[in-house]
This record gives C-alpha cells, structure tokens and sequence, in this order.
C-alpha cells in the first residue's frame, strides 16, 4: 500500500523498492483518504488566494492585497466548514456557524475566528470606502501573516482528519 508522508521526505532507493528515511512521520495513506474534493478545492483556493495577496502586496497594491488575504482565510475556513457538509448564504453567516461548531467545541482556537473577524472589517472598510489607500502596506502585511496561521491551522486539520494528504501546494 501506498502512504504519503509529512514534509515529502527524500526516497531512499534500494534494489527493488522506494522507502521515505528512518523518521520521517507516515500521515495517511491513498486508502485511507475521505473523499470531500469540495472541501480540498476551498483549501486550495485559500492558498492560491494567500499566494496572490503576497504578490500583489509586493507590487504596492494593498487594497487589492488585503481583498485576496481575506479570500484566503475565507477559503480556508469554508473548507473546515465543507468537512462537515455546512453551508451558509452569506460571509456574515460563515463567522456564526464557524463559531459554533469549530470554536465552541475547541477544534480552532478563538485567535482563528478573530483573524476571521478582523479580515470581513478591514474588507468592509474597502468596499465602504472603496478609495485608494484605504488599507495601510502594515495591515495588509499583519492580515497576510495572520491569513498564513489560518491556512496552516486548518491544512493541518484537514490532514488529521484524512481529507488531505499534502497540502495542495507541496504537490
């Protein structure tokens, strides 16, 4: 049986077979994946998301910056969300039920849902205002860091929870 392993360790080769090096951490193997594409498909779209924040954040474009940053903790916390088959009607509606079954029950830490909280008021501000400048180059770069944390927190849920082997972008 085929495994994945964590930090795709470097293949030792020997006559017949491949093995990962002593020590490396065996995760979940192909059988033992849950079939849940929808919930991996918002993971990846957060790190896409996350990835073009960072670029457009270099190019000085920080309204833009922080719309993507958001997108990327937004993502990430609809394919928690997916896990479970919730849905939602609106991004509002996404904070509440979030809450309610990944805070309260102790899955996420409450610093997940203060990122989530902290990124719909800085992209309201933007679309309120909608003027240039409206986001500063240093709250960009925080609700980037802080959309990173999200990302890595929920990846690794969806990893213990067999929904994913790797993240999307260590494939």
């Amino acid at each position: 049986m085929f495994s994945f392993w964590k930090n795709k360790p470097s293949i030792q080769s020997g006559r017949d077979r491949a093995y990962p090096k002593p020590g490396a951490e065996r995760i979940i193997s192909m059988t033992e994946l849950k079939e849940n594409k929808e919930a991996v498909e918002s993971f990846k779209k957060a790190e896409e998301s996350l990835e073009g924040s960072q670029k457009l954040l270099s190019e000085g474009l920080y309204d833009f910056s922080t719309s993507r940053a958001f997108f990327a903790i937004f993502y990430a916390v609809e394919s928690a969300l997916k896990t479970r088959n919730l849905g939602y009607k609106s991004q509002t509606d996404v904070i509440k039920i979030f809450e309610d079954n990944f805070i309260k029950s102790g899955i996420f830490s409450s610093d997940l849902q203060e990122h989530l909280i902290y990124a719909f008021a800085l992209r309201k501000k933007l679309k309120d205002f909608g003027k240039p400048g409206a986001i500063s180059n240093e709250k960009t770069g925080e609700l980037i860091t802080m959309a990173r944390e999200v990302i890595d927190t929920v990846g690794d849920y969806l990893k213990k929870e067999g929904y994913m082997a790797y993240y999307p972008s260590e494939l």
